[in-house]
C-alpha cells in the first residue's frame, strides 16, 4: 500500500501506475490508468462551516472544479472521482451549481453531457450521494455523515460524498455504496463508530464523521 499526501487529504492505494496529479491545502489527486482509461481520483476536505459562509464553500468549490477540470482536459483525463467531505451537503449551491462542481441528482441530466450558459459550455457531474441523503434504502443505517444539534439545524448533514463523471455512471455499484456505521475487526468483532441510544457519530472516541465506502466496477 502507498499513499500521496500533497495536502490535508491523503490518498491510501493499492495501485500501480499511479502519479501524483493536481494538489492544494484541501485536496489531493492522483491519476491512475485501469483497463487503458485514465481516471484523475481526488481526495477533498474543502472549508468548514465553522469558519465560512455559503459564498465562500461555493467559492472553493469553484476553485478546486477548475483546477481539477484544466488538469484533466490538458493531460486527456477520460474519468474523474472526486470524494471525501465537501463541508457542504449534496443541495448546496457550490455542489450543484454552474460554477461549482455542478454535480446533479439525475443520471439522465447527467449523461446529457453539458449545460450551456451564455455561451459557454459546464460539464456535469453526477451526484448518488443523494440516495444516501434522508436513509431511504437502508433503515438499519444513518440519514447523514454528520450530527450537529444547533440554531436553525437540519440535524443530519451528508457532508461526505462522491461525484463521479456521467462516463463511469455505469459501473457505479449502488450496492456497495454506504455510510460505514462500524468496523469489523479481524477477530470478528465489530468497531461502533456511533455512540449512545440516539446513534450519533462518536465523536469522542472516533470522529465527528461518518466514513462513507462505495465502488466502481471494471
Amino acid at each position: 500500500m502507498t499513499s500521496v499526501r500533497d495536502s490535508r487529504v491523503c490518498i491510501f492505494h493499492v495501485l500501480s501506475g499511479v502519479a501524483p496529479a493536481v494538489s492544494s491545502e484541501y485536496f489531493s489527486s492522483i491519476v491512475c490508468n485501469i483497463n487503458n482509461q485514465s481516471f484523475l481520483v481526488t481526495g477533498v476536505h474543502l472549508i468548514s462551516h465553522l469558519n465560512s459562509n455559503e459564498s465562500k464553500r461555493r467559492l472553493a468549490a469553484s476553485m478546486c472544479k477548475d483546477e481539477l477540470n484544466v488538469f484533466a482536459n490538458k493531460n486527456n483525463v477520460e474519468h474523474k472521482i472526486i470524494m471525501g467531505d465537501f463541508n457542504m451537503n449534496p443541495f448546496e449551491l457550490g455542489m450543484v451549481e454552474l460554477d461549482g462542481f455542478n454535480a446533479v441528482i439525475s443520471k439522465d441530466v447527467a449523461i446529457g453531457g453539458k449545460k450551456t450558459f451564455l455561451g459557454k459550455q459546464y460539464p456535469y457531474l453526477y451526484n448518488p450521494s443523494w440516495h444516501l441523503h434522508g436513509n431511504i434504502n437502508n433503515a438499519e443505517s444513518v440519514p447523514g455523515t454528520y450530527y450537529y444539534n444547533g440554531e436553525d439545524s437540519i440535524y443530519w448533514y451528508l457532508f461526505d460524498q462522491v461525484v463521479i463523471s456521467p462516463s463511469i455512471i455505469s459501473r457505479f455499484d449502488y450496492s456497495n455504496f454506504k455510510i460505514i456505521t462500524e468496523i469489523p475487526n479481524l477477530a470478528g468483532v465489530s468497531k461502533q463508530l456511533l455512540g449512545g441510544r440516539k446513534r450519533r457519530p462518536n465523536r469522542r472516541l472516533y470522529s465527528d464523521h461518518l466514513p462513507i465506502r462505495c465502488k466502481i466496477l471494471f
